[in-house]
């Protein structure tokens, strides 16, 4: 098995050697089978979302679009300070981590424990110890980023990771 960081330096460059056109393709996939998940839960008011760096699956217009005709509001990570973050909403208010019924989080590689590999920062890991189970922790990658590794102690185990495939 590969270690985490060369793990980590593969599957951005995968992900960077995505034409437009492809990922945009997978973007689509990825958003149709976001809204059939949330369509599955009405119950989900409140959703945590990210802002895609470094060619991260992209929440499309239509999704967004489909948030605000289910009444469904977002929020977005924003950095703390080199070890934490918080969510904030469209007016920068800070979200109680208990308030947000579900998650979608980014992530580099994941396996078939559901267990992600981020950046290498922990900020993820840290804000959901903060979470209870009853909330949703969805991961949001590609096919290609399916790895097989061992995961650390620390490493937060995810309830599902929708894909395009």
């Amino acid at each position: 098995m590969v270690d985490k960081n060369s793990l980590r330096k593969l599957m951005l460059l995968k992900r960077a050697e995505l034409n437009d056109l492809e990922k945009s393709h997978l973007d689509q996939k990825i958003n149709q089978k976001l809204m059939a998940f949330l369509i599955t839960r009405p119950t989900i008011k409140n959703l945590a979302l990210y802002i895609p760096i470094k060619n991260e699956v992209a929440f499309l217009d239509n999704f967004l679009d489909f948030l605000k005709l289910n009444k469904i509001t977002s929020c977005f990570p924003s950095i703390v300070d080199q070890f934490n973050m918080k969510f904030i909403d469209q007016n920068n208010n800070e979200i109680n981590p208990n308030d947000i019924d579900c998650f979608f989080i980014p992530l580099l590689a994941f396996n078939k424990a559901n267990h992600r590999i981020g950046f290498g920062k922990g900020y993820y890991d840290r804000y959901l110890s903060l979470t209870s189970k009853k909330q949703l922790k969805i991961g949001i990658a590609y096919d290609f980023q399916y790895a097989e590794f061992t995961n650390d102690p620390w490493d937060y185990q995810l309830d599902l990771i929708i894909c395009n495939g």
